[in-house]
């Protein structure tokens, strides 16, 4: 692959962060790539005992834009050694705690279709990158209803979760919920902070920065890339209008590594692209594929190697970096979050997250309307 050139032309104000005067100069890629759909990936064989029989159906790799139900929390039957009393964040254990379910406890069949409750949930543990599934129960594809099955997850050191999973059946395809949208105006009036902005992609299309900036956005964070190096399509178009706004910029790579290797690769290439361009924000580190993280292959040790791989490789080249992440992932420890700086995805209307852990930046909307943007656009504010 040929890799994008940024020509630049820096003045010293574009080397400073925070408020002032933009920096005059432009940028312009060569070799673009345009993609419509994200690439898939090859993930790892998962390994699966269950009752039922297992038939592949199609994975979801859309990003997750709520907090997903809960009904009755997991059991859990750890290792008899318990871990000592610790305040978080902390480095886990080897075997010092049972799998981890990483989504929702309800579930939809369509009628007449395979029951594979893998494809399902998602699931990871600490250090076993293939925790078993087993499901006890049985459900009826054929006759509409809901049924309750239990996801027994065992990793290697013979840590048992077990959680009940309600299945809905029917002919009809879920409603996809979401939350009412709100303007600008009313987000910042319910989202107290010292500072507001946005983040967008190639999903938002065309975007008027002249018209963001008279709204009030005083920062914007744009979609770089994905997958295996693959550049957002709109990336130079809006980079070169943050430009001519005067607002401040920040970048994320939306990345599906699953080896520190790779993840340097895409340290490597961000650097690369840039091509001495210094956004005003920490560039963010976007792995949010947990709806089927099992289908990866990896631990959560490993998945936290990957982002200390893509942040140390980031800052031999003078930048810094920040942990994209919903707050289940937070909470429930799959992210180590002692030292990181935390760009953290919670959708609520309340005026401040239920969020313990300390945060730079907080996506609280990802319905909001803004003159500029045709559609709906993620918001942010600062704390």
């Amino acid at each position: 692959m040929n890799t994008p050139r940024i020509l630049a032309v820096l003045t010293a104000a574009a080397l400073l962060t925070g408020c002032g005067a933009a920096p005059e100069y432009r940028a312009d890629l060569d070799n673009m790539v345009t993609i419509t759909e994200p690439p898939t990936t090859e993930p790892a064989t998962t390994r699966q005992t269950t009752t039922q029989p297992a038939t592949t159906q199609p994975v979801t790799t859309e990003a997750p834009t709520t907090e997903p139900p809960t009904t009755e929390p997991p059991t859990t039957e750890p290792a008899t050694t318990q871990p000592p009393a610790t305040d978080p964040p902390r480095e886990p254990i080897p075997g010092d705690r049972p799998p981890v379910l990483l989504s929702g406890q309800t579930v939809h069949v369509m009628t007449g279709a395979a029951f594979d409750l893998n494809r399902l949930i998602g699931y990871g543990d600490d250090y076993d990158p293939h925790p078993t599934l087993a499901c006890e129960g049985a459900v009826d594809t054929n006759t509409p209803g809901s049924y309750v099955v239990t996801a027994v997850i065992t990793d290697f050191a013979g840590n048992v979760t077990r959680s009940n999973i309600t299945v809905n059946v029917s002919g009809d395809e879920p409603g996809a919920s979401s939350r009412p949208a709100e303007t600008f105006a009313q987000f910042k009036e319910t989202h107290p902070g010292s500072r507001y902005g946005v983040d967008i992609s190639k999903w938002q299309g065309a975007v008027d920065f002249g018209r963001l900036k008279e709204e009030g956005v005083e920062f914007v964070l744009m979609r770089m890339g994905y997958g295996d190096r693959e550049m957002d399509a709109y990336f130079e178009q809006n980079l070169n209008g943050t430009f001519d706004a005067g607002l401040e910029k920040g970048v994320y790579y939306y990345s599906t590594a699953t080896t520190p290797e790779a993840a340097r690769t895409q340290a490597d290439w961000i650097v690369g692209t840039l091509n001495g361009i210094k956004p005003e924000l920490p560039i963010a580190f976007d792995w949010e594929s947990f709806s089927h993280f099992q289908d990866y292959g990896i631990s959560f040790q490993e998945l936290n190697a990957c982002y200390d791989a893509f942040a140390t490789r980031l800052a031999e080249s003078g930048y810094s970096c920040m942990l994209y992440s919903s707050l289940n992932p937070l909470r429930n420890g799959v992210w180590y979050t002692g030292g990181r700086m935390i760009w953290l995805a919670h959708y609520t209307s309340e005026p401040v997250t239920s969020y313990e852990g300390s945060y730079v930046l907080w996506q609280a909307s990802n319905t909001g309307r803004i003159a500029g943007i045709d559609g709906d656009v993620d918001m942010n504010v600062m704390p």
